[in-house]
């Protein structure tokens, strides 16, 4: 073999594993980020609303984040920005995910038919001591 080819495979080999170490670095400061952000809203949890290509949803494709408490909180305050259809029972959506569900989808990295989070609701409380 001659040294240009040694050379040159080393180098690919080297560019593949520093690709490994970033990813591994990224992927790992993900997890302290989540961490970090269900630390700091202890009772706040985020609820994803997905939309599919119906016109009659508030968006096409893409999603709307709830940030509450729970579930039925959740599905409240989305109704309250976005009543159920005329007659019908349903949430105005295509599927309801816990942010646990949600991240195991592709739906983070590639979005929602390339579509991604087009509202933000955050349902809050305010205690006011004396």
């Amino acid at each position: 073999m001659s040294s240009n080819f040694c050379v040159v495979f080393a180098s690919i080999c080297f560019g593949i594993l520093c690709l490994a170490i970033a990813y591994r670095l990224f992927k790992g400061a993900g997890e302290i980020i989540e961490e970090a952000a269900e630390i700091i809203t202890d009772d706040e949890k985020n609820y994803y609303f997905t939309y599919g290509t119906d016109e009659q949803y508030p968006y096409i494709l893409g999603w709307t984040r709830v940030a509450a408490p729970s579930r039925e909180a959740a599905v409240a305050a989305f109704r309250a920005y976005h009543p159920n259809r005329n007659g019908s029972g349903c949430v105005n959506c295509a599927s309801i995910y816990t942010e646990q569900q949600f991240n195991t989808t592709s739906l983070p990295y590639e979005g929602n038919g390339g579509v991604f989070e087009q509202e933000f609701i955050r349902l809050s409380k305010t205690v006011k001591k004396d």
